[in-house]
């Protein structure tokens, strides 16, 4: 079976991951093998693979054991638009020239991106659109 990353809050140490069908696990950084400090945390929208799942009465199942199934590669681009007030904007990927959605929460705390900001990402998938994950300017 097959389980994609819904997100991951890299500043709370947790997130969900959903199966073929839709069911959702919830799981804890410490949970998410990563083959040396370079490598990011998981990205939203790849695939994995669970190792483990614990049931719990009355919550989520907790999703144990797991391990990336996808390649990821860090991209750049520039900051399109930011909407400080709203907290998101998007990013245009170099390149093929990709719109790619940028949250606040994907970049690092006390950094505000600015139109024209180049930066580092990591392209990952949100409701079936590119998604900006770890995301930090590009100096």
């Amino acid at each position: 079976m097959k389980f994609y990353v819904d997100f991951y809050l890299e500043e709370k140490g947790y997130g969900f991951i959903e199966d073929e069908s839709g069911k959702r696990y919830f799981f804890r950084g410490e949970h998410f093998f990563r083959r040396g400090p370079d490598f990011p945390m998981p990205v939203s929208g790849e695939v994995v693979s669970v190792g483990k799942v614990e049931d719990r009465e009355g919550g989520s199942s907790v999703a144990k054991e797991i391990e990336r199934s996808s390649t990821i590669e860090e991209t750049s681009g520039v900051v399109e638009s930011f909407d400080p007030k709203k907290g998101w904007g998007f990013i245009r990927e170099y390149g093929n020239q990709t719109k790619v959605y940028l949250h606040v929460s994907d970049t690092p705390e006390g950094w505000i991106p600015t139109k024209g900001s180049r930066v580092k990402f990591y392209k990952g998938w949100k409701k079936g659109r590119p998604s900006a994950c770890y995301a930090k300017e590009d100096t």
